[in-house]
């Protein structure tokens, strides 16, 4: 896990190199170091979902906060969240702890404040280890940095942060990666929720636009201290392929030919749904100063949930 969190946090500064011509190269490579060799930090997270639901000439407004700090020991493979979720004005507290164990993550959740106790895991087997692509990997930063430019200061949690700003076009970041996999995964979890089997292996990702990303940079401290990416475009883009993935799988087990299903717009039912907002962002605080996370032997002792 930490791992590919480390090289997560160096690939973003690689692109910074090459995107904020008024960074230092010393300065960037300390930031490198300093965020790739973190033993622990704490992510203040906020997501912010505003939806209208159209059926039949009916429009329902769909809101939902989830915002918290998450505590996360990258040396131990452990997190903690207290998340706050906002849903359509009602607030419901969410515990979250989790950790790695061999190969599966497993995940503890509460939302009555600890008196009761669900676990799921997540099978990490299929990770593996792959050779070393660092030219193509770094050719695709360059690409990725193009739009990026610094766009003002502000203040983090007390720390003066230089924002920079730019969007990051889907079929950059796709390029030649095979999905084949996530998507069989995602198919099978999405036909699982959807009662329907789902075979998403032929959807076009590289058409969901672009996501708008920020990052606040603290040069003094050669520190990443804050992040956002939006969403949007991207989910407001991906449903109607997803429906329409759904509504030939649909008409497959109904004897219909799934190719008179090809040019199906679900607003000819009246249904309609509108992306308003989808962002996620994070303050990032707390550098190597994360105390120990004890999981409750509650959570401990809860039965896993069985898969759906």
């Amino acid at each position: 896990m930490k791992r590919y969190q480390k090289i997560l946090a160096l690939l973003l500064v690689l692109l910074m190199t090459f995107a904020l011509s008024g960074c230092s190269v010393i300065t960037i490579t300390k930031t490198a170091a300093n965020m790739s060799d973190l033993d622990s930090v704490t992510a203040d997270l906020n997501l912010d979902l505003n939806v209208d639901m159209t059926m039949m000439e009916e429009t329902s407004p769909f809101k939902i906060n989830v915002a918290g700090p998450l505590d996360l020991d990258l040396e131990g493979d452990k997190g903690k969240a207290e998340f706050t979720i906002d849903l359509m004005g009602e607030n419901v507290p969410l515990l979250l702890y989790y950790e790695k164990l061999e190969d599966k993550l497993v995940f503890y959740t509460s939302a009555d404040n600890g008196e009761t106790w669900s676990k799921n895991e997540t099978s990490l087997s299929g990770e593996k280890e792959k050779g070393s692509s660092d030219l193509k990997s770094l050719a695709m930063i360059k690409k990725l940095a193009g739009s990026f430019e610094e766009t003002g200061t502000e203040t983090v949690r007390g720390t003066e942060a230089v924002i920079y700003s730019g969007s990051i076009l889907w079929k950059d970041l796709l390029g030649d990666v095979d999905l084949s996999s996530a998507m069989e995964a995602a198919g099978e979890a999405a036909g699982s929720a959807a009662g329907t089997p789902l075979d998403l292996s032929g959807m076009d990702l590289t058409a969901l636009g672009s996501i708008p990303v920020t990052i606040g940079f603290d040069k003094e401290n050669a520190l990443i201290v804050k992040g956002s990416i939006d969403l949007t475009e991207t989910v407001q883009n991906l449903i109607p392929m997803v429906m329409k993935v759904a509504m030939q799988s649909m008409a497959a087990q109904s004897g219909v030919d799934a190719a008179e299903m090809e040019d199906f717009d679900l607003s000819a039912l009246g249904f309609n749904l509108d992306i308003h907002t989808l962002t996620v962002s994070a303050e990032l605080y707390n550098f190597d100063a994360v105390g120990e996370i004890m999981i409750p032997p509650e959570a401990l002792a809860a039965e896993v949930a069985e898969a759906a």
